[in-house]
């Protein structure tokens, strides 16, 4: 981590109405929001990501015009503490998010997967020497634990990008569907990749 994002964090955490030195706080300004949001995603530490979405919350909570980010912010904190296994032992940073955001994370409500982490596919090396272009589609299922399981080629262009497919589909990573309060598993889920040059 570079020193100007130590100080950023710092900063964002300790004093709670700072994102940058250099920033001003405003709240209802839909750039500074945005900001926080990019801010949050792009640090590495759980803690810190855990830190600016606590900060947004505890700003933009009880405004209709900030509903939206509220949102999204509340998303990507609870999709973050679930990636970490601590949705349920730190569900208390979630104070602040709206009821509806509460039933469908942890009430009976059913839910469709969601994905949280989507990574692209590495270029395979022999069709990029060829300048070969096409796509490759991926079934799997998500399991319990919002993971890719009995990953297969649907269809594809070529076999060669098939591997890489698979590949990038086994990092990604998913807010299981629920059904009577429970996490489940998803059948048959696609994703197409294309590659292009």
């Amino acid at each position: 981590m570079k020193i100007k994002e130590i100080i950023i964090c710092t900063v964002l955490v300790m004093c709670s109405n700072t994102l940058l030195a250099e920033d001003v706080i405003d709240h209802d300004n839909p750039e500074f929001r945005t900001k926080v949001l990019n801010s949050a995603r792009s640090v590495r530490s759980p803690i810190d990501k855990y830190k600016y979405y606590r900060f947004a919350i505890e700003n933009w909570q009880n405004d209709e015009s900030k509903k939206e980010d509220l949102d999204i912010a509340c998303d990507n904190l609870f999709s973050a503490l679930f990636m970490n296994k601590k949705h349920i032992s730190k569900k208390d940073l979630l104070n602040g998010c709206s009821e509806e955001k509460h039933e469908s994370w942890y009430g009976q409500v059913e839910t469709k997967y969601y994905p949280i982490v989507k990574w692209a596919p590495i270029y395979p090396s022999s069709a990029e020497k060829s300048k070969l272009e096409g796509w490759a589609t991926v079934i799997y299922d998500v399991d319990e634990k919002g993971r890719p399981r009995n990953i297969k080629i649907h269809e594809s262009s070529n076999v060669v990008f098939n591997k890489a497919a698979i590949r990038a589909a086994k990092k990604f990573r998913y807010l299981p569907a629920r059904k009577n309060g429970e996490f489940v598993l998803s059948k048959g889920v696609k994703n197409k990749f294309s590659f292009k040059l």
